[in-house]
């Protein structure tokens, strides 16, 4: 991810006629070529506004810049300013990137933005039923797809799963992700703390008899957006038109929406997923709602469907 840092120093006296100008122009034709706005800021004095902008690469802030000036809206908008110059004194602009990921530390482990067993509601049944559609995502059948896609994880069913994927032949081609998670507590059978998850999963993979070449990974991502984002710069996903991913089933909806967002919403994408257990708790689509530790997992995967959704990350509901 990049940031762009948009700096303008104003007039006081023209504060809302340049916000007006910001959101009839200049927030629609970015937001319409796939540009991210993180927020927009004015200090106390009214001289000086700041927006900041999200994007996956360089590469992508150039092309969608490329694709405004050729759009009408663009030329309009240049119209505009020309009748109420001046609209601002000077601007600049800078690049950002950062420099990692941070969340509080509890007993000295990180904590997630949204914890993964959080405060519950009172669940109706339409609730239920909506709630298992959201964030476990449509139910497909399996078939043969182009590549697997492996989410991160220390759960066994992420390596178990491909396995069996392979056998079957739903694909010849494995895109493993994970570098260490954040956040995330490891499986009770992992074998190392501090293994990168895809070098552990791919050792399994090739002890299962699974070529090397048939097997692509990175091992730098700490979440599922950076796993999709990462695994790009590894892997040519344009020829790909039928991508089968693999995850915890409750993680499903959301990991869809991830893809969907980065790789397109013209892939065809099948779930193959596992049930992972919290305390010998089993999480699934079937009976999730007949267990606190269920409820709290599933609501907590909505929270975070929602909060990533508005944040830009996935595809909001």
């Amino acid at each position: 991810m990049i940031y762009r840092m948009k700096k303008y120093e104003i007039i006081p006296d023209k504060l809302d006629l340049f916000n007006e100008f910001f959101k009839e122009y200049l927030l629609p034709n970015q937001m319409k070529h796939g540009s991210t706005l993180v927020g927009r800021w004015v200090d106390l004095a009214n001289t000086k506004v700041t927006a900041i902008w999200q994007y996956e690469s360089m590469e992508q802030y150039e092309e969608i810049e490329r694709k405004i000036r050729l759009t009408e809206l663009h030329e309009q908008a240049k119209k505009r300013k020309k009748e109420i110059d001046p609209l601002f004194v000077d601007s600049t602009q800078e690049f950002w990137k950062m420099t990692g990921a941070y969340h509080m530390k509890e007993n000295g482990i990180m904590k997630p933005i949204i914890s993964k067993e959080p405060n519950i509601p009172n669940f109706t049944e339409r609730k239920i039923q909506d709630l298992t559609d959201i964030v476990f995502g449509e139910k497909r059948e399996v078939k043969n797809c182009d590549a697997l896609f492996v989410f991160s994880g220390t759960h066994p069913g992420h390596w178990e799963k491909a396995i069996e994927a392979f056998r079957k032949g739903f694909c010849g081609k494995i895109i493993v992700t994970g570098g260490k998670s954040l956040t995330g507590t490891p499986h009770a059978d992992w074998p190392d703390e501090s293994a990168k998850e895809a070098d552990v999963i791919v050792s399994h993979l090739a002890e299962a008899g699974i070529p090397k070449d048939k097997i692509v990974y990175e091992n730098r991502s700490t979440n599922s957006l950076e796993n999709v984002l990462y695994a790009k710069e590894s892997f040519d996903f344009s020829g790909i038109h039928k991508l089968m991913y693999i995850c915890k089933s409750h993680a499903a909806g959301r990991q869809e929406r991830t893809l969907r967002k980065h790789l397109g919403e013209w892939v065809e994408y099948v779930p193959f997923p596992f049930d992972a257990e919290y305390q010998g708790i089993k999480v699934n689509r079937y009976t999730w709602s007949e267990t606190e530790t269920g409820r709290k997992r599933v609501w907590g995967e909505f929270l975070r469907i929602l909060t990533y959704g508005e944040r830009g990350d996935i595809i909001p509901l």
